[in-house]
């Protein structure tokens, strides 16, 4: 079966603008029962590094994020009413940027939720989980999904709590980052064969823009997400999406290029300048060093003479 790439921003949007398939994503990955997941407001999902923007520092081209409001029924039969943020890169080395998305939701007076207490409506701040997507691999995690939990200990006893506080819970939060790169080639569980729609090694011999996988191996309760992504492959306006994207991000990255080899010549440079004064001090160190043994010399020359003259 051939699908769209969801690595790309304009798929991966398209894919979570689905309720089934974003319902489905999202609960995999936090292994827990999502009861209902509405995508927030447009202008909440913010899309970083296009053309109207001017280049992100570092490598990055983009970031996208795309949040979710959820209720979420936990083991203990508990319903939450959480914030969900999804965040795609394809590096990872952006991080100030995800810092500030994190410090939008916090400040935002907007993600609370109200609650009866003594007869009046309070409000509180709602539970905060992030997702990242990233296009490369952590330099030392091998995991496909890291899981990134908090946990309470007393730590004076070292125990653990097992009551959660409303006043931590909203200043902390849990992530998980799913490397793509790190998929295997073989799926250990249902999460990875969901996840296998993002395996860049399954991309087409003739495109990028497409990956060819093998519909028999996805779990059937995943179905949504191959069908909307075949989908996408029969879109023009994808299509031109990802194309732009290619140009983007391909001219980005050909600049990154030649700033580093700049910034290697310009290193090479004021290594050979740092040399040359090196050497030139050395030569000027000889020199003065050559001028105080002559007049060493012409001093013990003088000296004889004087002595010289008064033996005569």
């Amino acid at each position: 079966m051939r699908i769209a790439n969801p690595m790309y921003d304009a798929v991966f949007k398209y894919l979570l603008e689905d309720p089934a398939s974003a319902k489905l994503i999202v609960g995999a990955i936090l292994g827990e029962e999502i009861e209902s997941l509405e995508m927030a407001p447009q202008e909440a999902a913010v899309q970083v590094g296009s053309p109207q923007q001017a280049a992100p520092e570092g490598t990055g081209f983009t970031v996208l994020r795309v949040d979710f409001a959820a209720t979420v029924r936990t083991a203990a039969g508990e319903h939450l009413r959480v914030l969900i943020e999804v965040q795609k890169a394809r590096y990872s080395n952006d991080v100030m940027r995800f810092r500030r998305y994190l410090g939008m939701h916090y400040a935002d007076q907007r993600n609370t939720v109200t609650y009866a207490e003594g007869g009046r409506e309070r409000e509180r701040p709602r539970r905060l989980t992030t997702i990242y997507f990233l296009g490369e691999p952590l330099p030392r995690t091998a995991a496909t999904v890291l899981k990134v939990a908090r946990e309470y200990v007393d730590a004076v006893t070292g125990d653990r709590l097992p009551q959660r506080e409303e006043f931590v819970e909203a200043l902390t939060h849990d992530c998980y980052v799913v490397q793509v790169s790190r998929l295997p080639a073989q799926r250990r569980n249902d999460l990875e064969k969901l996840l296998s729609v993002f395996d860049q090694d399954l991309r087409a011999a003739n495109s990028r823009h497409a990956l060819e996988l093998d519909a028999a191996t996805m779990p059937e309760r995943y179905a949504p997400v191959l069908r909307r992504l075949q989908l996408a492959t029969a879109s023009p306006e994808l299509r031109h999406a990802m194309l732009t994207e290619d140009e983007i991000v391909d001219a980005w990255e050909r600049v990154h290029r030649e700033n580093l080899e700049q910034q290697e010549a310009i290193a090479n440079n004021r290594k050979a300048i740092a040399e040359q004064q090196e050497a030139i001090a050395e030569q000027q160190e000889a020199i003065a060093t050559r001028d105080r043994t002559i007049e060493t010399q012409r001093a013990e020359i003088e000296a004889l003479r004087r002595r010289l003259g008064d033996g005569g």
